[in-house]
């Protein structure tokens, strides 16, 4: 007799497993759906009414239209530093528009630096780095680094000569070496000088 139930309740399940029919699970809720944070640093190209354009190379390389709205947390301090020429870190919700330039709103701003835009007059040109007696914001000389992956502004030529007028963005580390050394994000003039 405990044969034929042991049978009997083995060919009930298998009958139940190849008809379809699913032997009870727990079910798993799935957890609430978070926005993913995602941090960008740049240089402000301008300040607009539809939000601040942004050169980003830190979190996504190109530019992109940043906006500030009423959730936007920042210190009272940086908003008058939200200025072209400075450097700009801030965090996303991680959405981002499909538009060109892509568009995205502020969470909140980390820091804003200034004093990370340049332009000066090519002094000497080694295998890897320019020397440039600068001549904004302030005046001396600086070394910078030359790495295959800077980039240079639409229409700003890349050909670098003694004597070129030259104005670059940085992430604004500097060596604390004489003369001061830094690394080039973009190179957005580059003229022949008179």
């Amino acid at each position: 007799m405990k044969k034929i139930l042991i049978l009997t309740s083995f060919v009930i399940v298998a009958v139940l497993i190849f008809s379809g029919c699913k032997i009870a699970q727990p079910v798993v809720q799935p957890p609430d759906e978070q926005l993913l944070i995602t941090q960008y640093s740049g240089i402000i190209n301008e300040v607009k009414e539809n939000g601040i354009l942004v050169y980003v190379f830190e979190g996504y390389n190109g530019e992109m239209i940043a906006k500030i709205n009423e959730e936007t947390k920042i210190d009272e301090s940086l908003v008058q530093m939200i200025k072209p020429d400075n450097l700009f870190a801030f965090k996303t919700n991680g959405i981002m528009t499909k538009s060109i330039p892509p568009k995205v709103i502020i969470m909140s701003i980390d820091t804003i630096l200034e004093g990370v835009v340049f332009e000066g007059i090519v002094s000497d040109i080694s295998k890897d780095v320019i020397t440039v007696d600068i001549t904004y914001p302030r005046t001396d000389k600086i070394i910078i680094g030359i790495t295959p992956e800077i980039v240079f502004a639409e229409g700003v030529s890349n050909d670098i000569k003694v004597g070129n007028i030259i104005r670059f963005e940085t992430t604004g580390i500097m060596t604390l070496s004489e003369p001061p050394r830094m690394n080039v994000v973009r190179f957005t003039k580059n003229e022949f000088g008179l």
